[in-house]
């Protein structure tokens, strides 16, 4: 396993600006998030743990470049994210990110085959084949997948409701 830092975040801060309620007042933030340090080493896992409230979410989001921070930064293998540049220039950060939620039947679309919840992402990425949908390629690519997590490939078929829990978990992070 390496050591090397995959995954840096420093000075994270994340404030928000409250609506007025009326034209004479004024303007309040509320902070997320304050000075917040992270380093994910390479091949490690990492549990960002507190209350509710604490900025655990926020903080995920400013690392993935799903928000931009208010002040700080952040690299991924060495090479700066910035989150306020378009889904073209993030393509890079995108294909080598993903996230899990911690309630995985909350976040899978309960209309989707797992074939096709697994598979979109890998297609939007170019990661499957040739990418068509219905095509071998793509089929293929998210039977590998499923393999990789210990799922059946018949499985791509079913739909969330039909897998348990931990099975729910597996298709996440099949999909991340």
């Amino acid at each position: 396993m390496s050591e090397d830092v995959l995954l840096r975040g420093r000075g994270l801060t994340r404030r928000y600006r409250a609506p007025k309620a009326s034209l004479f007042e004024r303007a309040t933030t509320s902070v997320a998030l304050e000075d917040a340090d992270i380093d994910v080493r390479e091949g490690s896992a990492v549990g960002i743990i507190g209350e509710s409230g604490s900025g655990k979410s926020t903080l995920v989001r400013l690392l993935l470049a799903l928000d931009v921070p208010t002040q700080g930064t952040v690299e991924f293998d060495g090479r700066p994210v910035d989150a306020t540049a378009g889904a073209r220039a993030l393509h890079w950060l995108r294909r080598e990110t993903g996230i899990v939620f911690q309630d995985p039947y909350e976040s899978l679309d309960p209309r989707m085959s797992v074939g096709r919840i697994v598979g979109e992402p890998l297609w939007a990425l170019g990661l499957a084949g040739d990418g068509s949908p219905g095509t071998a390629g793509r089929r293929d690519r998210v039977i590998e997948v499923l393999d990789d997590v210990g799922l059946e490939p018949e499985m791509a078929s079913r739909f969330p409701h039909e897998f348990s829990g931990g099975q729910r978990q597996r298709i996440a992070l099949a999909r991340a």
